[in-house]
């Protein structure tokens, strides 16, 4: 499994999306069906116990919200594109500006 190597801090902390994956153990995730992913990570970025958040349901374009407040489990990636999901993790700030930096330069190192 994945450990933190830095703390967070709710104020600044970034959410770093995973593609195509299968979403951690759903009977601990809160649910809400009428909420949009905007809504979805605007009350994850206000409680500071969430963890993670993902569309519930990604057909026709995505809908609700599931976001979970514990430890992530059995989160695993599609090696296929179908079947997978988006899950946007909570990432400290200074996580998350390494991962945008290196982001940005595989992108540079691709375009040359």
């Amino acid at each position: 499994g994945c450990i933190r190597t830095s703390t967070l801090d709710c104020g600044s902390d970034g959410f770093l999306p995973l593609k195509n994956v299968r979403l951690p153990e759903g009977s601990k995730a809160f649910i809400d069906q009428n909420m949009s992913l905007s809504q979805c990570r605007e009350i994850c970025k206000k409680n500071c116990s969430c963890a993670a958040y993902a569309n519930m349901d990604i057909t026709r374009g995505g809908s609700g919200c599931a976001y979970w407040a514990v430890e992530l489990m059995d989160i695993r990636e599609y090696v296929d594109a179908e079947g997978g999901q988006d899950l946007y993790i909570r990432v400290s700030a200074s996580d998350f500006g390494m991962f945008l930096t290196r982001t940005r330069i595989s992108f540079r190192q691709e375009m040359l």
